[in-house]
């Protein structure tokens, strides 16, 4: 596999242990019809739903140490 494959099976490995994978690809249909994201590589894509998706999940689960 070459560098581009081997990383998108990293975040799909990622995606799948934290159960996010529905939620990346509702971002990607977002961005689907957005022109900022519309000609972007593949790769650009999925890293930026992948940060996204995993930036929110981190803000929904932090729990403040007291």
């Amino acid at each position: 596999m070459g560098h581009c494959e081997d990383y998108i099976y990293e975040i799909f490995e990622t995606l799948d242990k934290k159960n996010l994978r529905t939620s990346f690809f509702s971002q990607l249909e977002k961005m689907k019809w957005q022109d900022k994201h519309r000609y972007k590589p593949l790769k650009e894509r999925y890293e930026y739903a992948f940060n996204k998706i995993v930036n929110q999940d981190n803000q929904n689960n932090y729990k403040p140490q007291h």
